[in-house]
């Protein structure tokens, strides 16, 4: 069992090994050279024959110094310090190679001629070579064969002072040469070494470092880029892009086109020389707002086509976030919606004249939203006793019902928002602002207001219609001889007089009023109105 270093030798920071060797190799030449030392110097006392013991002892001391000294020197100090020298600087190169040995990448250096002096484990590993077997080999025969030409020149251009191509250039994407052959990316970083003297030759250190994965990324994030641009080259829609503090750094194709400018043109902020002049400023407020609060936008705007019209843009926008949740930029989607706007405006064109129209009916026209009056007429307002359509407005139609209608137009009401059929024409009973009732006739259809269902209600007073009924169905009967004036298949008034027992045979259900028919009406005015 080997024995344990000794502490003071640890202190020291040597070796155990180092100590073992000064000790075993060195202690006789110190108990030599002492020994040669005591005795010459005693010999050569005597010899001087001082004649007192304290001069010899003093005489003997001086002259073994004297002796000692150099013989120490030259025999123990220089050699212990060229061991530990030699022993130190193993040392370090063990825990150099131990460091390098650790580095997940792989290490190679190489002298001036290429010959690899040593390669870590890593190294074998990525190029499939077995332990230790690289080291002697060309580093030439780690690489494709066009990389011998560029080792030269930059050999040829450090020795000379001028710039490399890839010697001390840092990290740069090549490939290297498995043992079976096969090629495989790696980033290369080729530096010379510093030389611990003048006439040393120059070292050089590689690092490779394989780059499949980051390759195969890189690949799948082009693919997914290259898809993205074809898709949204195809998409009906105008796609644009923008980076963290708001410039535009991509448009699509369907952009371009529309404006039929360039994509130099449009970067950044080129696309607002497009923009209407009424609407620049609210554009650029509205995208500054988002891009300071980071939150999703939506806004119209007009925008230049290619030939010179404003077209209407709708523009949704979002930030974009990347895997750390920290902004990444922004992206929109426009769209055309100039049909829609002018759309809108007819509609809303049509709308008014519709308005203008219905105020300007004879007849009481309103319309019902959502169980409130919305628009009114002014024949409607007249009809139910207001001076203006306005004091209509907002107010339950339910409250202008006389009571026992109420639940009837409501369940009509419901069917016909519901889209169910309910009768069109129907009479019914209204209250007046004053508290007195009319009889209407109502026609309701289904209808749209503001964008949103409801009824429109055209209503007539019967009023006058259903006094002058009442008269058309009163059938004169002669208060003299009893006849009746038939009109059955004839016009009005003119039909002919027949005995009331042969009229009521036929019309069990008529009604009738006291005149004169043409005959007694003669005769009555004979002796009751002479001279007429």
């Amino acid at each position: 069992m080997p024995r344990p270093a000794n502490p003071a030798t640890r202190r020291a920071g040597l070796p155990s090994n180092v100590a073992t060797t000064i000790t075993r190799n060195l202690l006789w030449r110190i108990v030599t050279i002492i020994f040669l030392t005591v005795t010459l110097a005693g010999f050569a006392v005597n010899e001087l024959k001082l004649g007192s013991y304290l001069f010899d002892a003093i005489g003997t001391s001086c002259l073994s110094v004297l002796i000692a000294l150099p013989l120490l020197l030259l025999g123990v100090v220089l050699p212990a310090v060229r061991l530990i020298t030699a022993e130190t600087i193993k040392g370090a190169e063990m825990r150099l190679e131990a460091i390098l040995e650790s580095v997940s990448d792989g290490l190679i250096i190489s002298t001036l001629e290429g010959k690899i002096q040593f390669a870590n484990r890593a190294m074998h590993q990525l190029l499939g070579h077995l332990p230790g077997s690289m080291k002697g080999r060309h580093a030439a025969e780690l690489a494709p064969s066009d990389y011998l030409g560029v080792r030269a020149a930059d050999i040829a251009a450090f020795l000379a002072g001028e710039p490399c191509i890839l010697l001390n250039q840092g990290p740069k994407e090549g490939s290297a040469l498995r043992a079976n052959g096969d090629e495989l990316p790696v980033e290369i970083t080729w530096n010379s070494l510093p030389a611990l003297n003048p006439s040393e030759k120059p070292q050089f250190l590689a690092i490779l470092r394989e780059i499949t994965a980051r390759k195969r990324r890189e690949a799948a994030l082009r693919e997914s880029e290259a898809l993205f641009r074809t898709l949204a080259d195809m998409a009906p829609a105008l796609i644009w892009m923008a980076n963290a503090t708001g410039y535009l750094n991509y448009l699509n194709k369907g952009w371009l086109d529309f404006r039929g400018r360039t994509l130099e043109q449009e970067l950044n902020f080129g696309w607002t020389e497009g923009l209407h002049p009424e609407d620049y400023q609210r554009c650029l407020d509205t995208f500054d707002q988002t891009v300071k609060t980071r939150t999703p936008y939506e806004m119209e705007y007009r925008m230049r086509r290619h030939d010179g019209e404003y077209r209407w843009l709708l523009d949704r926008g979002v930030p974009l976030w990347d895997t750390d949740r920290k902004l990444a930029g922004f992206v929109g989607l426009c769209v055309d919606v100039t049909v829609r706007k002018q759309a809108e405006d007819a509609l809303r064109a049509s709308e008014r004249r519709f308005r203008e129209l219905l105020e300007g009916l004879p007849v009481a026209v309103r319309i019902v939203q959502e169980d409130r009056i919305v628009f009114a007429n002014m024949a409607d307002a007249h009809l139910h006793g207001y001076t203006r359509p306005e004091q209509e407005i907002g107010q339950d139609p339910s409250s202008q019902l006389a009571p026992d209608e109420v639940s009837r137009l409501a369940e009509l009401h419901r069917r016909r928002i519901a889209g169910e059929p309910v009768p069109r024409r129907f009479e019914v009973r209204r209250r007046r602002r004053d508290g007195t009732e009319l009889l209407t006739e109502i026609e309701a259809d289904r209808t749209f207001f503001d964008g949103r269902p409801a009824s429109i209600v055209v209503l007539r007073d019967l009023t006058d219609r259903k006094r002058v009924e009442v008269y058309e169905k009163l059938l004169p009967v002669c208060c003299v001889c009893g006849k009746i004036r038939n009109d059955d298949g004839g016009s009005k008034g003119a039909g002919h007089w027949q005995r009331l027992d042969q009229y009521l045979s036929r019309h069990s259900d008529a009604e009738f009023s006291h005149t004169f028919c043409p005959d007694c009406f003669v005769d009555y005015r004979e002796k009751n109105l002479p001279g007429k």
